[in-house]
């Protein structure tokens, strides 16, 4: 019988050949897909920076409309409380008691942080505000008039005070705080002030008729019947004189051709029983006294020594003496020294540079303000 054959081993299948995909995964390699991976994560990072700055964007957007609307109602609080303060202090009759009248008054030239404006306008025809954040803050700002119906915006200054020339009649709101220039922190919180630019005719006229043969003479002219003569301004925060409190050469006694003009003075802060407080500043004509702020130790400056007494705080404490002497005269006219707030700023408000010319006695001079009060 035939033997039979082994069986024949089954056919291998030859291997399949690389397909050119997976050729092509192989051949990119550990360093292409790290490549891909790095440019993946790159996108990402991409797409996260976008939405981190676009929710910053919103927080901004939120920030400055709380910012507008906060001025916004300041504005409108200013506003409101300016109305009602010019009728009280116009009027002829007292609207509160002496120690309620002692209360507001302590409140407003008590210390503290607070943001000051101060018309200092050498002219009724013009406002010229100074507006002042706390040495060491830098001032942010805003100012516009009552009609203007724009988005207001805090502007940052270069320093902590800046001065707002306005020549058109109208009234005028202003807000201003004190911020930290490195945290852009606010550590002075806003406050706000209204002046008012009226027509300057009536005020002139009002301090001295112009003479007959130019008719838009501006200048001091004494009114007929007497030599001087005081306006009320409530709304620019000032008490304009016809002329400068005159003084004895270089010392702080009144000389007596200024008797008229100081009881001009006094008659009208007892018509308006309701201006709480005044403040009266005494300027001279020096340059130095800027380091003697407080007027309480001895000048080192030699030419202040001569002229000012350096024993007694220099062009400061001379200032603050003849602001003193018009608070004095002011007294013995009855009225409560508890109204009257004194200040010496020595030279640091010059309205003339030249103090050798005929212009320096202008810078000689005391100023009577209405004192800024608290909102």
């Amino acid at each position: 019988a035939p033997v039979p054959r082994p069986a024949a081993p089954p056919a291998v299948a030859p291997a399949a050949a690389p397909s050119k995909k997976r050729k092509s995964l192989e051949a990119l390699g550990s360093g292409h897909v790290a490549e891909l991976r790095k440019r993946h994560l790159a996108n990402v990072a991409e797409d996260a920076e976008r939405h981190r700055q676009r929710e910053a964007a919103k927080a901004r957007s939120a920030e400055a409309a709380a910012d507008v609307g906060g001025l916004v109602g300041l504005f409108e609080g200013a506003v409101e409380k300016h109305k009602r303060d010019k009728a009280r202090r116009l009027s002829t009759v007292s609207d509160l008691s002496a120690a309620a009248k002692a209360r507001r008054r302590s409140s407003i030239v008590g210390g503290g942080m607070r943001c000051t404006f101060t018309n200092v306008s050498q002219s009724p025809a013009v406002l010229i505000v100074a507006v002042e954040a706390p040495a060491g803050l830098v001032l942010e700002h805003v100012h516009r008039s009552l009609d203007d119906d724009s988005e207001p915006a805090w502007i940052r200054a270069d320093d902590n005070r800046i001065e707002v020339t306005i020549d058109a009649p109208g009234a005028y709101v202003f807000a201003a705080r004190g911020v930290n220039v490195a945290t852009g922190t606010v550590l002075c919180e806003a406050r706000t002030a209204v002046f008012e630019l009226n027509e300057p005719t009536a005020t002139l006229e009002s301090l001295a008729p112009p003479l007959k043969d130019d008719a838009t003479a501006s200048a001091v002219r004494p009114r007929a019947g007497r030599r001087s003569s005081v306006v009320l301004d409530v709304g620019a925060k000032r008490l304009w004189l016809s002329e400068h409190v005159r003084f004895h050469g270089n010392a702080t006694t009144i000389h007596e051709d200024s008797s008229e003009l100081i009881d001009q003075l006094a008659l009208m802060l007892r018509t308006h029983p309701n201006v709480d407080s005044v403040r009266l500043e005494g300027h001279t004509n020096s340059k130095c006294g800027l380091d003697c702020v407080g007027g309480d130790h001895k000048c080192s400056n030699g030419v202040c020594q001569k002229h000012f007494g350096g024993e007694k705080g220099g062009a400061v404490a001379f200032s603050l003496g003849r602001a003193q002497a018009v608070a004095d005269a002011l007294v013995a006219r009855g009225i409560d020294r508890s109204r009257l707030n004194c200040v010496g700023l020595a030279g640091s408000r010059r309205v003339a540079d030249d103090t050798e010319g005929s212009a320096n006695a202008s810078n000689r001079r005391v100023e009577i303000h209405l004192a800024d009060e608290e909102l």
